[in-house]
């Protein structure tokens, strides 16, 4: 889809769809809170767990990860991160790890000044991140619970191999063989392919709403994605899900037919990579002011992939290895400049993100490869995904308006000014 509207003076502002979001999560948060009272057992996840499995055997989910970017968006994180250096921990680890350390060890949170609710389980994998291992395993420690990891080829380059996807499904057949075990149940699979289509039809839904990026001037932005993109996250394979992004995707589809665009004036159309400041998702209003607007990333992306419910074990196999996190500095490069084309960018932002080396490692590698192929300028900036302690505004100020200057400028150049 790509296609060019109008704007309107004046942005819409928001999404109003993402005004759910306050009733999405105070039921998800009831859920969570009210599960041991239930009956019900909860397990903390990494972000790229199979979580349809586990909602197959009526496990409640939480995602530390995802609790960690909420203290963050609390201003609550640095003073967590500050409590886990005072364990012991390095302050370069993962802030995300930092920030629920330092909660659980303080007792302190931002749901009515608590943390999370202690799991019965644990569940990890490594397909995004080493760090996850050795997390859950602490986690184990600390609260003495039961851990599957699940474990995961790395393919680099190049298509997927079948024995690879083999490998995973094996993995995820330990994992059923794990929760059978400590829940006393036994799989059912219809469940599971239900639970299965339903993540598929979210993941579908999701995608149209990227492909509804492409418009020019674009009808969505980047603030709108990275909230409403919580829901796909936390309730991945749920009809709570499908339903929201359903009428997200309606909402979208009325501002492109009214030729409604998310910033009147867009000049410059951007890349953003990886994490979000999760405290300061008003830097990207800083871009916006000056008529720059972020239309596309591989981060929110991760979330999804489309599955097969009348396969779910391979489908979902074959959606965490081709999880772009996956592919080398070569491959990501690829996929960002068929992006770059696909989505008329005129240049990219890196967040070279001081908590996630591994994520940050080949950022200039990607870069260079994309000023090469495309000609587009990139900017990188330093911060840290969930700590402020470590992410310098003034410095990210300056960088912003700099590479404005260059997009002005190589926009006059080529006489689109």
């Amino acid at each position: 889809m790509s296609s060019t509207v109008k704007g309107k003076s004046g942005s819409p502002g928001p999404l109003k769809a993402a005004g759910k979001l306050t009733s999405i999560t105070a039921d998800y948060d009831s859920l969570l809170f009210g599960a041991k009272d239930k009956g019900r057992l909860i397990a903390y996840v990494t972000s790229m767990v199979p979580v349809e499995i586990l909602q197959a055997f009526d496990i409640v989910l939480a995602m530390p990860e995802n609790y960690a970017a909420l203290c963050a968006s609390r201003k609550m994180a640095g003073e967590f991160c500050n409590a886990a250096e005072q364990m012991g921990y390095s302050g370069v680890l993962c802030s995300y790890m930092l920030t629920t350390s330092g909660s659980e060890s303080s007792q302190k949170g931002p749901y009515e000044g608590n943390s999370l609710p202690p799991p019965d389980l644990l569940v990890c994998s490594d397909y995004a991140c080493n760090t996850h291992v050795k997390w859950w395993q602490n986690l184990s420690e600390y609260y003495g619970c039961p851990i599957f990891v699940i474990d995961s080829a790395y393919s680099a380059e190049g298509p997927l191999r079948e024995h690879y996807r083999d490998y995973l499904v094996s993995e995820f057949r330990g994992l059923i063989a794990f929760l059978q075990e400590h829940t006393g149940k036994s799989l059912d699979m219809q469940r599971l392919k239900e639970t299965v289509a339903l993540s598929d039809r979210a993941s579908a839904l999701w995608e149209e709403i990227g492909e509804y990026r492409k418009v020019i001037p674009t009808p969505i932005g980047p603030i709108d994605i990275f909230t409403t993109m919580l829901t796909l996250v936390l309730l991945r394979g749920t009809r709570e899900a499908v339903d929201f992004y359903e009428e997200v995707v309606d909402e979208i589809k009325e501002r492109v037919k009214d030729k409604i665009a998310y910033l009147p004036n867009e000049k410059f159309r951007l890349i953003w990579d990886r994490f979000p400041v999760w405290y300061r998702l008003g830097l990207l209003k800083l871009f916006e002011d000056n008529g720059a607007v972020v239309v596309t990333d591989l981060y929110a992306d991760a979330f999804g992939g489309r599955l097969d419910p009348d396969n779910p074990l391979p489908s979902l196999a074959e959606r965490y290895l081709n999880l772009f996190a996956r592919s080398a500095a070569g491959g990501r490069a690829d996929m960002y400049i068929q992006r770059a084309k696909d989505w008329h960018v005129d240049g990219a932002v890196f967040h070279s993100n001081r908590a996630c080396r591994y994520a940050s490692t080949e950022q200039l590698m990607m870069a260079h490869i994309m000023e090469k192929e495309l000609g587009i300028p990139t900017m990188f900036f330093e911060g840290n995904m969930n700590d402020p302690r470590m992410f310098s505004e003034a410095q990210a100020v300056t960088r912003i308006q700099a590479f404005i200057e260059i997009l002005e400028n190589q926009r006059e150049s080529s006489g689109k000014g």
